[in-house]
């Protein structure tokens, strides 16, 4: 029997008395580190290179009766604890990755074993992305703070990244490929797979193979609240003719095609508000989009630092130009926000983000956006005209308020608001899902589960 376990005849279980009896029997006995120490959760995840003895040695038995699960309980202290044991060549992380984990583990002050600092980091940013349905705040604050304890860290602006793991998952990924390790998909049935986003070193080949783009390299990422239902957006920095491009992936054939044409149209009538479109296309089996890239800031990004009085009334006259091209090409962008405007050093104002838009005189809604009620219900957030009812003109005139034109440019905005009503875009059956959303609601009410109470209310 080990040292520090007893038994309970009553039970006819064994127990520990508590957590470091169990980590001291382990240290002198078999190799292992522990993993996500830093994650919100009961279960302590070891990963080991004698999965049996382990088990043997907590005296632990199977969670569940699910096909390779890795999980198992035992007694601690009286109390029921759950682990998860992971094994070299689960492919819970790659065979390569697992043994130098081992191989370089460290013992930390509180008494088990871990990995190296790097492994310890890059690990965690592969658990965010690779085996979480979605990251919370707390853990992403988390693993910025064992980022700047690594030597090589650099000064992040995260502000600039809608999320953190937008600039980890890039240095996860370079971090991988100078360690010559692969993404794997776990043996244990149970542990959730991004297999989407574990594309993106094939997509990078993929992309460079076209003859007109090159230098392409992961930019960041964009996970939906719940991959599992949300696709994930990558995007990527890639070169056109000697000149730096934005790639979107991973939108549908229609919705690239309808994007590039639209925003083209309009960039050909005011090309200096504009992002330009440089091209769309097919790479493997999925669709992609480039623009111009531009490392600046957005407008709504602008405003929380304060925008100096003559800079806002530069934007004000844009505003009114772009009005007059909208006006004139009957694009209908339907998505005009602050978050949507570049803005370059020389304080020009650049709208991006076609991916909505459609044509005023031919409305119609491509084919993969026409049943996503919910996603167009939030479309233009604060700046749209009503639910499922858009006025580009409406929106520009509403941040031209807000950046003081009633004050300073009443010409320009007036011209503005005499649009209004010219290009109204309102959706197809809208008085039908207006009528939907108060009986969703109330059945919303009644359903045994708040997942499902959730699903429910956000159908339209």
């Amino acid at each position: 029997m080990y040292s520090g376990l007893k038994t309970t005849a009553t039970a006819g279980k064994t127990i520990w008395d508590n957590l470091e009896q169990v980590f001291s029997s382990l240290n002198d006995t078999i190799p292992y580190v522990r993993l996500h120490v830093h994650e919100d959760s009961d279960a302590i995840t070891l990963l080991t290179t004698q999965k049996e003895r382990i088990i043997d040695l907590l005296h632990a038995h199977p969670a569940h009766s699910r096909r390779h699960s890795s999980q198992y309980l035992n007694l601690v202290a009286g109390k029921q604890m759950t682990w998860n044991i992971r094994w070299i060549g689960d492919s819970y992380y790659c065979a390569e990755w697992e043994a130098a984990m081992i191989q370089e583990r460290r013992l930390c002050c509180d008494g088990y074993y871990q990995p190296s600092p790097h492994d310890v980091f890059f690990s965690e940013v592969y658990h965010a992305v690779m085996h979480k349905n979605s990251a919370d705040k707390v853990f992403l604050s988390r693993l910025q703070e064992i980022y700047h304890t690594l030597p090589e860290r650099t000064n992040i602006d995260y502000a600039r990244y809608p999320s953190a793991l937008d600039v980890f998952y890039g240095q996860l990924c370079n971090y991988m490929q100078r360690k010559s390790y692969t993404f794997c998909k776990p043996v244990d049935e149970s542990v959730f797979y991004n297999e989407h986003l574990q594309k993106s070193q094939r997509i990078i080949a993929e992309l460079t193979s076209l003859e007109y783009l090159n230098h392409v390299e992961l930019l960041r990422i964009h996970m939906g609240e719940n991959p599992k239902q949300r696709e994930t957006r990558l995007f990527f920095k890639g070169r056109i003719d000697q000149r730096d491009v934005f790639i979107k992936w991973g939108s549908p054939a229609d919705v690239c095609k309808n994007e590039y044409e639209l925003a083209e149209t309009l960039y050909k009538a005011c090309p200096e508000l504009v992002i330009r479109p440089a091209a769309h296309g097919t790479a493997g089996e999925s669709h992609f989009i480039a623009y111009e890239y531009l490392n600046c800031p957005t407008l709504a990004e602008e405003w929380e630092n304060g925008i100096p009085e003559e800079r806002k009334q530069c934007y004000i006259r844009q505003l009114a130009k772009l009005a007059n091209a909208l006006q004139e090409t009957g694009v209908v962008h339907r998505d005009i926000r602050p978050a949507n405007f570049m803005v370059t050093q020389e304080g020009v104002l650049k709208l991006h983000d076609f991916e909505y838009a459609v044509h005023a005189r031919h409305y119609r809604e491509v084919a993969s956006l026409s049943k996503k009620y919910a996603e167009l219900r939030h479309l233009g957030a604060d700046y749209a005209l009503a639910l499922w009812k858009w006025d580009d003109m409406h929106s520009l005139a509403l941040l031209m308020k807000k950046l003081g034109a009633e004050k300073t440019n009443k010409l320009e905005l007036t011209q503005v608001l005499s649009l209004i009503g010219k290009q109204s875009i309102i959706f197809p059956n809208r008085h039908i899902l207006l009528a939907l959303r108060p009986v969703l609601k109330f059945i919303s009410r009644f359903a045994p589960i708040s997942s499902w109470r959730k699903k429910i209310r956000n159908i339209v």
